[in-house]
């Protein structure tokens, strides 16, 4: 297992030790506890980026050479 540091508020930090000491669990069992549900149910999607973006490759067209062309980088980075 791993160890991780963090800082929290003293609002946050009074909350955990009213809940541990209420349900007899150590700080740890808690923040392990409440990371686990947030990861396990949050709406943030899973995957590389290739995966997330699959829909929008290959939809724009264009020159194949555009990146790498000097002709389509003249005055690139430029006003």
């Amino acid at each position: 297992m791993h160890t991780i540091s963090l800082k929290i508020s003293d609002a946050l930090y009074t909350e955990i030790n009213s809940i541990t000491a209420n349900h007899k669990i150590e700080k740890s069992t808690l923040v392990r506890r409440a990371l686990e549900y947030y990861l396990k149910n949050s709406d943030v999607q899973k995957g590389s980026f290739l995966d997330l973006a699959q829909d929008l490759c290959g939809v724009v067209e264009g020159p194949k050479d555009l990146s790498s062309h000097p002709k389509h980088l003249e005055n690139y980075g430029h006003s």
